[in-house]
């Protein structure tokens, strides 16, 4: 199963099939009964020896997070979105929402050396009415790829999650490759369609860069896992 944690491990006596969802329940001499889902790794990987059969036994992820991406100071201090507003009051109300459900909130920020997004200046910090509270997590990344060379993934498997929901900044440029790679990492995504934005281009509207990416992303199927674009008001944060 993409996105499990897998710990090794011996098992004596036997496994059922638990009614729903492809659950067994594995019973050890030394320990209590408890339910795990085992992976088509996990089923392949019996070794009949002794009455002994060696699983990689795979933790369910199960669960939804939100990621906030690049909504920086010093993103947005030349000038903001025409949509900048709406978008920023949706994350809020997104952001809420995601708490009320008792689900992860991730913001990413991007950040460079010696540029307007040096780690902890002013401009790194977060836009005026998005914070970061005692329960959020935080993923500082170094390229559009809010995966590569951060410990995301790793939150992810933590907290089992197996679906996120992004929105954020720029819908062109981390918002995609951020999109792009979580689906390479076996996650579902419902891409926040009106909840990402970006600035006007000389050779498109961040309003077209914006639809154009909801249409795109929709369309990739390929990694084997669903990306979504969804209004806002329709999320949903599954626990």
């Amino acid at each position: 199963m993409a996105g499990s944690v897998f710990s090794k491990c011996n098992a004596l006596a036997f496994a059922w099939t638990a009614k729903r969802h492809g659950w067994y329940r594995t019973k050890q001499p030394a320990s209590a009964g408890f339910f795990v889902q085992i992976s088509a790794l996990a089923k392949s990987a019996v070794d009949w020896q002794s009455g002994t059969f060696n699983l990689c036994l795979g933790f369910p992820m199960s669960g939804s997070a939100l990621i906030i991406i690049d909504m920086q100071q010093g993103l947005f201090a030349d000038r903001l979105p025409d949509d900048y507003a709406a978008v920023l009051q949706r994350l809020q109300q997104l952001y809420l929402a995601a708490h009320d459900s008792q689900r992860p909130v991730i913001f990413v920020c991007h950040e460079a050396p010696d540029s307007i997004l040096t780690f902890q200046s002013p401009g790194w910090q977060l836009v005026e009415g998005l914070q970061l509270g005692p329960s959020d997590l935080l993923v500082r990344k170094t390229t559009p790829d809010s995966f590569l060379r951060t410990d995301l993934q790793q939150i992810l498997q933590q907290h089992h999650i197996n679906r996120l929901v992004i929105a954020g900044y720029a819908s062109e440029f981390c918002v995609d490759t951020t999109v792009r790679s979580a689906a390479a990492h076996g996650y579902a995504v419902d891409l926040v369609a009106d909840t990402h934005t970006t600035h006007d281009k000389p050779h498109l509207t961040a309003a077209n860069i914006r639809a154009h990416h909801n249409a795109t992303l929709a369309a990739v199927r390929s990694f084997g896992v669903k990306i979504r674009p969804v209004p806002a008001a329709e999320v949903v944060f599954a626990g």
